[in-house]
């Protein structure tokens, strides 16, 4: 069962994501009418995906703790979740927060800044930063998700009653 519960959690984790990454982000800044609006349509959305990435990640890392048979894949789950919940900590607590204080303080006039201005080239690596951490979400979030449909599928060995004797004369 609490395969099921993970790839449940998982797969709706991964939809957040994918939809954050792929449609919200792009349509406000597609439709919306200044790339302030939109980057604070987005600012606001991404504090959500960020919550929710500290949440998924805790309750992943208390079930699989939980359930856990110390194993070094389960090990490996536990840390790739790990670094998961941190990195949305991390995107939260440092990216984002600088990334709004860079926005709070230039407003619309963030867009007109040429390329080699400090406080444009500092948005920018922040930016890029944030949406690693994303991708990295992202990829760990289907890694697990194949880790534990293989785990799921492969054949258990099963430990039969041996007829033969341990020892050979």
């Amino acid at each position: 069962m609490s395969v099921k519960v993970r790839l449940t959690i998982l797969g709706f984790w991964f939809g957040v994501l994918a939809l954050f990454s792929f449609a919200v982000a792009p349509a406000a800044f597609s439709v919306l009418p200044s790339q302030g609006l939109a980057g604070a349509v987005v600012s606001r959305t991404l504090t959500v995906v960020e919550y929710t990435g500290m949440v998924v990640g805790l309750v992943l890392l208390g079930i699989s703790a939980a359930t856990s048979r110390h194993s070094k894949a389960r090990l490996a789950e536990q840390l790739l979740l790990a670094l998961m919940t941190l990195s949305m900590v991390v995107s939260y607590f440092i990216v984002s927060s600088r990334l709004h204080s860079i926005r709070s303080e230039m407003g619309d006039r963030l867009a007109s800044l040429p390329p080699g201005d400090a406080t444009r080239m500092t948005f920018d690596v922040m930016h890029q930063f944030s949406v690693g951490l994303t991708a990295f979400n992202m990829a760990a979030t289907l890694i697990l998700i194949g880790t534990l449909l293989w785990r799921r599928s492969a054949p258990r060995k099963e430990v039969s009653d041996r007829t033969e004797p341990l020892i050979t004369p």
